[in-house]
């Protein structure tokens, strides 16, 4: 098997998903899974500060082919505003027996709207293994009504250069299509660091609407859950599902996200805590993780992990 080596890392991405809630009949009850491949996982925030109530606002699968690496991931999440079951769909394809994939497709849609969204992606390696060129197609449909049809199609290229314990992203955006909408050419700049584990421990971006956004994380001593997920650092990088493989090896203790929009504004100041919040089961991997939003007093959130052996 020719092996590719990128770093990768999962990391349940809350900014997505706090604006979505999906109600289960049963909330899930963890078990003590001897497996080590993330099989599911479902992911619990109160609605209301301070409430009791933890509701399930995103339940994500994971499945793998017969070479272990992954094939699909399949994400449902409810809008808590409203009763809009959303469902995203990501396919990984391989040439041959290669461990990272070439081609990537997500799509995602709301079943009773008329909104839906795709994304085809491609992937191109270095002679050392190392994700260089992303070319994306990223489509977007909905409607006002019969009559006011609403399209979008973007042109995305992202290119990646490597220094040391650094990894350089540029996106270039291109609209190629626009139907009763408009979008502008723009670009967005990243840079990673990595640390000895080859965990991210932050993140810059800059770019869009003039914003620069910073996120740090730390992490414990066990392994992530998505640690053994073939192929896990490109969907930190490329990912567009409400999953997004950021904690290659290790499990996130903290994430801090600052965003500064314009140099007159204050910055806006967010993220999650896990400290003290995991139990694990007897391979060390977590099987329920509980946080806090310090910076969003009386709110918290609860995952909880199945696994599978393969």
């Amino acid at each position: 098997m020719k092996t590719k080596n990128i770093f990768f890392y999962l990391i349940l991405l809350l900014v997505v998903s706090t604006s979505a809630c999906v109600k289960d009949p049963i909330e899930p009850t963890p078990v003590d899974d001897a497996g080590n491949y993330v099989s599911k996982f479902y992911s619990l925030t109160n609605r209301v500060a301070n409430s009791p109530t933890l509701d399930t606002s995103l339940k994500t699968n994971f499945f793998y082919d017969g070479l272990k690496r992954i094939s699909n991931i399949i994400d449902t999440s409810k809008d808590i505003n409203s009763s809009s079951i959303s469902i995203s769909r990501s396919l990984f394809f391989y040439n041959g027996s290669d461990s990272f994939p070439n081609k990537y497709n997500l799509t995602s849609f709301t079943p009773n709207s008329n909104r839906r969204d795709t994304i085809n992606s491609f992937y191109f390696y270095n002679v050392l293994g190392k994700l260089v060129i992303d070319s994306t197609i990223q489509s977007s449909s909905t409607s006002l009504s019969p009559s006011f049809p609403i399209y979008s199609k973007t042109k995305r290229i992202y290119s990646y250069s490597y220094a040391g314990n650094k990894i350089f992203r540029l996106m270039l955006s291109t609209p190629l299509q626009t139907v009763n909408t408009t979008s502008s050419p723009y670009s967005v700049r990243d840079t990673f660091t990595l640390d000895s584990r080859g965990n991210v421990t932050e993140h810059r971006s800059y770019g869009f609407n003039n914003r620069y956004v910073i996120q740090t994380y730390t992490y414990g001593d066990n392994p992530s859950p998505f640690a053994n997920i073939t192929g896990g650092s490109l969907l930190f990088l490329t990912s567009n599902s409400n999953v997004v493989l950021a904690a290659k090896n290790n499990v996130l203790a903290s994430r801090v996200i600052t965003t500064l929009i314009g140099s007159s504004n204050p910055p806006q100041v967010g993220g999650f805590d896990y400290t003290g919040g995991y139990t694990f089961n007897t391979n060390g991997y977590p099987k329920i993780a509980n946080s806090i939003f310090p910076y969003s007093p009386g709110f918290r959130g609860s995952e909880i992990y199945f696994y599978t052996t393969l």
